[in-house]
This record gives structure tokens, sequence and C-alpha cells, in this order.
């Protein structure tokens, strides 16, 4: 059996503090280190808070772009709270995020 790992690049609107593909009644992969990214100033710490407590921080490079990862998580049934908050200001809250197993699937239809 042979593992196919894919990996898709997400765009990210400059000015956003969370790129585009994270909504509310979203799932994350459990049991592996999970990306989060977006944009805010230079320089700029940013923190990921799950359920009020910080999982992950960053700093944002040159251009703005910040990449915080946060640690591997057993699954859930119970639904979570992430937070983003920049020290340049500016948050963003995304509602009912569960950790599971997430699957991409295509196919062809005859």
């Amino acid at each position: 059996m042979h593992l196919l790992l894919l990996s898709f690049v997400f765009g990210v609107r400059a000015g956003s503090l969370l790129a585009s593909v994270f909504s509310d009644s979203m799932v994350l992969q459990r049991g592996v280190v999970n990306a989060i990214w977006g944009y805010t100033s230079a320089g700029a710490t940013v923190n990921a808070s799950l359920n009020g407590v910080v999982a992950a921080s960053a700093v944002a490079d040159p251009t703005g772009l910040y990449r915080a990862q946060l640690p591997p998580r057993n699954a859930s049934l119970v639904a979570s709270t992430l937070s983003v908050a920049s020290s340049a200001g500016g948050s963003f809250t995304i509602s009912d995020v569960l950790f599971g197993d997430v699957l991409l699937c295509s196919g062809q239809s005859s």
C-alpha cells in the first residue's frame, strides 16, 4: 500500500488575519500538527487559542504573513473555539471546531 500526500495552497487575502479556508464548524485532523496562517502587520506576534488557552504563537514575516502550528490533539466530539489575536490589533474567532479524521476523496464518474 502506498500513501500519497497532497499539498494544497489555500489563498490568503492581504489584510485578513486568518486564511479564508478556516471557518466555523470545521474539522481539523486529529493526532497531527495543524498549521493556521494569515496576515497581520510585519513583526507582530499572533497567538492562537483553543477554548481560551494559548496553544500556538507565531511572529509575522516582513510581508505580514504568519504561520502558527497547533499541537496534536485527540479526536473530540465536543466542539472547541479557536481564537486568533494579533499584537498589532485585531482578532478572529471560529466556533464549533472539532478534531477527527479528515479524508479527501475524489473520483471519476463513469
